[in-house]
């Protein structure tokens, strides 16, 4: 074992010869050495602090036990009418805003085999505004106009 006559560090390895630490020449320790005693502080019967107190506590200030209560009342109406407010400048924009006509236009092509066009064309027709109005644009208008010279 070395050690290190500058830090006291303690090295297992019998081939260092420097200290990792500093680099001071490494000293063979001899293992018959005792190590040194542990200190210990003294008992004493009162707590004596190891630090020095800087601040002295404050003394104890008493609070008075009445405390005015808050109402929650201002702070709900406060959030109603912002919600109230926020949900009126939302369905005003959705509402008020310009809106722009969809056309759209749909040929309906029948067999010419059919034995009814006109009513094949009329059943296509309802079939169509039914989903329409399942899709919820309840605002279309149909024109069924047939020209049967056209087919």
């Amino acid at each position: 074992m070395k050690l290190c006559p500058a830090c006291s560090r303690v090295y297992d390895d019998d081939n260092l010869r420097f200290c990792l630490d500093d680099g001071r020449n490494l000293l063979d320790k001899n293992p018959d050495t005792p190590a040194p005693p542990t200190l210990t502080l003294p008992s004493s019967p009162e707590n004596v602090p190891t630090m020095k107190q800087v601040f002295e506590p404050a003394a104890q200030v008493e609070v008075p036990s009445v405390i005015k209560k808050r109402s929650m009342l201002p702070w709900v109406l406060g959030a109603m009418a912002l919600l109230v407010l926020g949900s009126a400048i939302v369905l005003g924009i959705f509402l008020l805003r310009p809106k722009k006509a969809l056309l759209w236009h749909v040929t309906v092509e029948v067999d010419q085999a059919t034995p009814d066009r006109e009513a094949a064309v009329r059943q296509t027709i309802k079939v169509l505004e039914k989903r329409l109005v399942l899709t919820a644009l309840a605002t279309f208008k149909s024109c069924p106009g047939l020209t049967a010279g056209l087919f």
